[in-house]
């Protein structure tokens, strides 16, 4: 079914069956906060955070590790915002400039991290944090 005033339909059926290989993931990832990682974020609803491609995936920040099986994740884009907002934090990590999406921030399990990327700079961190902190 097509949403009024979305020009693009969302592929549901092949984000559950990916989903269902991520599921019966067995393998536990060695992750810090700080650490970016490609997450499988799916096709979600609306204007929540999709991931891209065919395996629905996103660069995200882990934010904050809550169990050995959760984490709260900040998705990651590579388009510039317009103006500086206090819900996107722009920073370059490995010479990519990079925008974190603070406002889509949310808690995933770590069967979703596919594969590390790099690690956000300290002073970076702490910023993102301030960020995180303002919106509440």
């Amino acid at each position: 079914m097509d949403i009024p005033g979305n020009n693009h339909m969302k592929d549901f059926d092949a984000w559950n069956d990916k989903k269902k290989s991520v599921h019966i993931k067995n393998t536990k990832p060695i992750f810090k906060e700080r650490d970016i990682w490609w997450c499988f974020l799916g096709c979600n609803v609306g204007s929540e955070e999709d991931g891209k491609g065919e395996n629905f995936t996103r660069p995200v920040i882990v934010f904050q590790i809550f169990t050995d099986e959760t984490a709260w994740v900040i998705p990651l884009t590579t388009k510039k915002w317009p103006r500086d907002s206090r819900i996107h934090y722009t920073f370059t990590c490995n010479e990519i400039t990079r925008v974190a999406k603070v406002h889509q921030m949310r808690s995933v399990s770590i069967k979703r991290l596919e594969r590390y990327i790099d690690t956000m700079s300290f002073e970076d961190f702490q910023i993102l944090r301030r960020y995180a902190r303002d919106l509440v």
